[in-house]
């Protein structure tokens, strides 16, 4: 016949993976067309997962009951803690209007891009710093996101979830959805943050669509720019120079592009 048998797909992916692959699929009023590919997406999802959740282990990340969320002092803390407060008001209002499909949608965004690909890559020079107020800070900070996004993961992915859960808590793990009413969200963080994303973003586009060497560190010199960018700039020039391979210098080839890096 022309179905697909859930049990084969579930003995190879796991039933986590057909399970987030159905829910991102539930579209309402729509006919889900499943194939095997959208499934093992799902399953290298959760691989990812489970690599960060180890990554984040083995730095010695460890739940800590006297953490307040709202005594964070960094930029970058605060811009995570106030991304996962956006993304729980949004799948609580998703999951009760029945948008499985956008809800999912949003988990996966959140957790491959905003958490993995961004925020721990941005811890990465505090964890290997002198500090200690401040890896204190950022540790308790990144463990506390994943647990709570674990929760947030739960309906979608349920024994992945538990099984990293259980992991994380020494004593026996219970499910509470999160509940960030007493947190404020902070603007000026993400609005900072998100401005050396796009910066980011937009080098990484530059250097593919001209297929510029992964190891040759660009130079880059800005027009026009806000004083107020300029500290952002100052601030996080580390930042470039190991996500985007650039460099803030002022530029003496001919060979010049640009691109508009700031609107406003």
């Amino acid at each position: 016949g022309n179905i697909i048998d859930p049990l084969e797909l579930t003995n190879k992916y796991g039933a986590d993976a057909l399970r987030f692959t159905l829910s991102s699929l539930a579209s309402p009023g729509r006919d889900i067309k499943l194939n095997t590919q959208q499934v093992e997406s799902s399953r290298n999802f959760a691989t990812k997962i489970w690599n960060a959740s180890r990554y984040i282990l083995l730095n010695e990340c460890k739940v800590n009951s006297s953490f307040d969320p709202k005594k964070i002092n960094n930029v970058v803390n605060k811009w995570i803690v106030h991304s996962i407060i956006v993304l729980k008001d949004n799948i609580t209002d998703e999951i009760e209007k029945y948008k499985f499909n956008e809800a999912s949608s949003n988990l996966y965004q959140f957790i491959w891009g905003t958490f993995c690909d961004w925020y721990l890559e941005f811890t990465k020079p505090i964890l290997q710093g002198n500090d200690k107020e401040l890896i204190e800070e950022t540790k308790c900070t990144i463990i506390w996101t994943l647990d709570n996004i674990l929760i947030l993961l739960y309906p979608f992915m349920p024994f992945l979830s538990r099984e990293l859960r259980s992991q994380i808590h020494d004593k026996e793990i219970e499910y509470k959805w999160p509940d960030f009413k007493n947190l404020k969200k902070s603007d000026d963080a993400k609005k900072e943050i998100d401005w050396i994303v796009e910066l980011i973003s937009q080098i990484r586009t530059v250097r593919t669509s001209v297929r510029i060497p992964a190891k040759a560190i660009l130079n880059l010199s800005f027009k026009d720019l806000k004083k107020d960018k300029e500290n952002v700039l100052s601030k996080y020039s580390s930042f470039l120079e190991r996500l985007a391979r650039a460099e803030i210098k002022e530029a003496k080839s001919k060979n010049i592009l640009q691109f508009i890096c700031d609107k406003t």
